[in-house]
Order: structure tokens, then sequence, then C-alpha cells
């Protein structure tokens, strides 16, 4: 590291001194992400750009998760080393570990109470199914579905209410909660 601007001394605690004359994995926490590390390594040393997520260290020990950068720089067309830029993206990662923590316990809770959810894309009117209406209807999971199919899979008298309900949200937003024999 050749020189180093403060947000990198604000988002890791050293200051420019510290880090100057440091190789660029100094930071580096290899253990997590092993893979992701050696593919930086290797373009550091190919001379390749990069791009991905990396857990750095900080000054303090702490672990925060950041997204990389890596650009080649030129200098009278002679390469002269690298340009990194650095993004913190620790928040977000955490708020998909926990997005992803409570997707697998509404999963669950669904399988073991025998629910479903599903919705629909309104540009392609496609429908998108949980996992469990699939395993309720035994339908294959890949199977692609559009509304007038879903709603075919509910009992005949139950059929326009279910379109009734789904036409009146698409305009006006309007919610509902039914409970409809398939």
């Amino acid at each position: 590291i050749s020189w180093a601007n403060s947000a990198l001394t604000k988002i890791l605690g050293y200051t420019s001194q510290e880090v100057i004359g440091e190789h660029p994995l100094f930071f580096i926490n290899n253990i997590t992400n092993q893979n992701e590390v050696l593919r930086f390594n290797d373009a550091l040393v190919q001379r390749l750009s990069y791009s991905g997520n990396l857990q750095l260290t900080c000054k303090n020990g702490h672990l925060i998760w950041v997204y990389i950068s890596q650009f080649l720089s030129f200098e009278s067309a002679a390469f002269v080393g690298f340009v990194i830029h650095m993004s913190d993206i620790d928040g977000d990662k955490l708020l998909m570990e926990r997005i992803l923590s409570n997707k697998e316990t509404l999963e669950t809770t669904a399988r073991l109470s025998n629910l479903g959810t599903w919705e629909v894309d309104l540009e392609t009117n496609e429908v998108l199914w949980s996992t469990e209406v699939y395993a309720i209807h035994e339908v294959p999971q890949d199977t692609p579905m559009e509304l007038e199919t879903a709603i075919g899979f509910y009992a005949p008298e139950a059929r326009a209410i279910m379109s009734q309900a789904v036409e009146k949200c698409i305009i006006s937003g309007e919610k509902w909660d039914l409970e409809l024999p398939l």
C-alpha cells in the first residue's frame, strides 16, 4: 500500500502511516472466506481487476465485511499498481443473514403447520408459490404458475371469491385474509 485515504482509515481504524508499506492482504481475514481471498490474491499477482466481498480485520480486532473493487493503474502506458475502492457492507451482510434466518424459520413454521404463501408478479402475471404451496398441491416445485392456473386449484365455489380478492388488491391495494376450500 503506497497511499490510503481517510475512508480507509475511518472504516478500519488504522492511520495512513500504519498501512503505507503493508501488503493489501494485511487486513484480510483469510479464515472466513479463503476462496475469495485466493481470488483476490491471484488478481494481485496476475495484475487483474477484481471485485468481491472480503472480511477484513479492523485495528481493534473487529471483523467487518467490505465490497472491494480493484482497478489497474497506469502511467504513460506502464502498470504502476492498483487503485482499490472499498465499501463497508457489514450492516448489509448482517441484515441479509437475519433475513435468511427469518426465512428459514418461516419456512419451517409453514411446513409444520401446513400453511403456504404465494404472490403475483403483476408485470409478468407469474405466480410465485412457497415450497409448502407446491407440497400442498402436490405439484413439482419448478412448475411455472400463472394466476388463472393457481386460482384453478381452489374449489369451484371459491374461485370467484379469490379472483375478486386478487383483482381488488391489484386495483386498490386492498389486503385480504381468506380461508377457502381447495
